[in-house]
């Protein structure tokens, strides 16, 4: 297995990619996404251990920077942007598939952790529509999930 920590960049006015400075951390199941300019890389899976860890990635300077760390070390994790705050949700802690929510403020860097998911799961699609989170099929640990819920976090 190769764990990546590679950032390419795509240009269509040029139909090219470009390669960008990588993070420190090499790492797959992460969950990412982008606030304000910048992107962030939540959780995933080193080899060994589950991560809390958060990084931001600014496309202006080429640079990483470490944040603070999620509240709950996780992989195959989801992440959406509502109101400039990424929520975390679901996951793998090595055991068990989570139904575990959490909310990132990015310009305080800090963790609020809202109510969980009803149904536990990893692996799963999302999406963000008129402000809510849609968090559609998944792996529960036993079978594959046909269920789709919906996230409303208000204004």
């Amino acid at each position: 297995v190769n764990y990546l920590g590679i950032i390419e960049v795509y240009d269509p006015s040029t139909d090219s990619w470009v390669t960008e400075t990588a993070s420190t951390t090499l790492r797959d199941y992460t969950a990412c996404t982008a606030v304000s300019g910048k992107i962030y890389a939540l959780g995933g899976f080193d080899g060994l251990n589950r991560l809390k860890l958060v990084e931001e990635y600014d496309p202006t300077s080429d640079s990483w920077q470490t944040k603070t760390e999620m509240p709950t070390a996780r992989s195959a994790l989801i992440a959406g942007v509502i109101n400039d705050k990424i929520y975390v949700m679901g996951g793998y802690d090595g055991t068990n598939r989570l139904a575990v929510d959490e909310e990132y403020d990015a310009a305080t860097d800090t963790w609020i952790t809202r109510a969980p998911m009803p149904t536990g799961r990893s692996l799963t699609a999302s999406a963000v529509v008129n402000g809510k989170i849609y968090v559609v099929g998944g792996w529960n640990g036993e079978s594959y999930l046909g269920t789709n819920e919906e996230y409303d976090f208000g204004p």
